[in-house]
């Protein structure tokens, strides 16, 4: 059986639900049990403009009474966006109905759906998925009272309490935090959760302090979409030095709170990594332990050649969404410069960022195992001033100062007509150059392209979302590599 939206899923929407009940309910008992469909997956889907029939939720009732998991015996997903109660109801009905083969639920819902709604659907719920490995909740709160949050924060934390198998939690961070306030381990215990996405705050009455929670002994990815001040309170809250930290921010107060933000965040990891840290010698395959006493220690300006101190950050993905064309001239990557162990770091920002080559030789010597650097190839709001933008040159220091570096992306000025060639000192690693929107003539891109070879003799070019000057470099770069 083939439903609407093709065999792999089941969409129930404003046009397709009648239809697809009629003629699940339509069935025999006998053609019921015979039938099997392949879909993998249920999307039950409303939009603020169509809402599901209010007899949905009753035909769902009397359809669920067949046990509908041999009609799809290989669903494993629910995915379910409600904009009315009624909807969110008869999600619960499916939810039940299939719940021991689901490894993946996301429940979405718009400030529409009331908290006892939510109440009743989480409790209903409550304890029917052995095998939930992925769990999205997206609530918004901000027409709930501080006690309604509170409430429906505690429903949250119970019903993710026995998810023994869970892997991948997403959450509003308002409702973590508000169950924080009672329970101050909620969620730390899972025992599988290697990665938890904190997303908007919702509502207004989110909590002025957030106390350390420890635990989450399993976690490797963290992801913030908060104000970045609020981010390192949160980082400081789960109390685990993960070794991958995505950051997400719709708008900065100032490039000042942004620098000292990310400077409590880069310096809480590394305080927090403390029972794992070693100190690691340049010239020497020798560690040593360190203990907490010590950590203060170690937080020298860079040029200080051994011991250094390796923390367990690894991935760093900052995305900054909206700001003032001032913040862009202050917002400096300086903070980041003590997390030595950094192998992937990701800037998405407004407005082209400004530095120079040297700026560039002194992060790579920050990060000496840096493999992916991607410094905003692809700012939304373009460039604001053309002097301030990095030129080509940045690329003779990533050849001379990226040892392991096999992906840059950046946003360059590539007009010059004659840039100097750096006398080769190195053995380029480079495989993959994102040159985004970068500027230049089209007759300064054959330059551009002879620069680039001779700096990494075979290198690949990214082209997808890049400017019509970057299309031209690499298609002589792909001529010329081919002669």
């Amino acid at each position: 059986m083939e439903m609407e939206g093709g065999a792999d899923a089941l969409v129930i929407d404003a046009t397709t639900c009648l239809s697809i009940l009629e003629r699940l309910l339509a069935l025999s008992p006998l053609e019921f049990q015979s039938r099997q469909s392949t879909v993998r997956q249920l999307l039950i889907l409303e939009d603020c403009h169509q809402f599901l029939p209010g007899s949905f939720s009753d035909s769902s009732r009397h359809l669920l009474r067949h046990d509908i998991r041999r009609l799809f015996p290989q669903i494993v997903a629910l995915r379910a966006q409600a904009q009315t109660s009624p909807c969110m109801r008869a999600t619960a009905l499916w939810a039940v109905a299939l719940g021991q083969s689901l490894t993946t639920l996301y429940l979405h819902a718009s400030c529409d759906i009331s908290a006892d709604t939510w109440t009743a659907a989480l409790s209903s719920i409550r304890g029917r998925f052995p095998c939930l490995q992925v769990l999205d909740i997206r609530v918004e709160t901000q027409l709930m009272t501080p006690g309604q949050t509170l409430d429906l924060a505690l429903h949250v934390v119970a019903f993710c309490d026995g998810l023994q198998s869970l892997t991948t939690l997403s959450v509003p961070a308002d409702i973590v935090e508000t169950a924080w306030q009672q329970r101050p381990h909620a969620l730390s215990q899972l025992p599988m959760l290697q990665k938890l996405s904190l997303s908007r705050t919702t509502s207004p009455h989110h909590p002025r302090h957030i106390f350390p929670v420890g635990g989450f002994s399993a976690l490797r990815t963290l992801q913030i979409a908060t104000p970045l001040a609020h981010s390192s309170q949160l980082v400081r809250a789960v109390g685990v030095a993960v070794p991958h930290l995505s950051l997400e921010c719709d708008e900065l107060q100032s490039g000042e709170g942004a620098i000292q933000a990310l400077t409590d965040i880069i310096q809480q990891l590394n305080l927090l990594s403390n029972d794992r840290v070693v100190l690691a010698e340049s010239c020497s395959s020798r560690t040593a332990n360190i203990s907490s006493t010590d950590m203060n220690a170690l937080f020298l300006p860079r040029g200080v050649p051994r011991p250094v101190l390796v923390s367990c950050l690894t991935e760093l993905d900052i995305n900054i969404r909206l700001a003032s064309p001032n913040d862009a001239l202050s917002f400096t990557l300086t903070p980041m410069s003590s997390a030595h162990s950094l192998q992937k770091l990701s800037i998405r920002y407004p407005y082209a960022l400004s530095y120079t080559a040297e700026d560039v030789r002194d992060m790579l010597g920050s990060w000496p195992r840096m493999r992916c650097l991607s410094l905003n190839p692809r700012p939304p709001h373009g460039v604001l001033d053309l002097e301030q933008l990095p030129a080509l040159s940045v690329l003779a220091a990533v050849a001379e100062s990226g040892p392991c570096l096999r992906q840059f992306g950046a946003l360059l000025d590539c007009s010059t007509r004659n840039p100097r060639q750096p006398q080769r000192t190195w053995s380029p690693s480079l495989q993959k150059l994102d040159l985004g929107h970068s500027l230049g003539f089209t007759e300064t891109s054959p330059c551009t392209a002879h620069y680039i070879l001779s700096l990494f003799s075979l290198i690949e070019l990214v082209t997808e979302d890049c400017s019509d000057f970057v299309r031209a470099v690499d298609s002589t770069v792909n001529s010329l590599i081919k002669v």
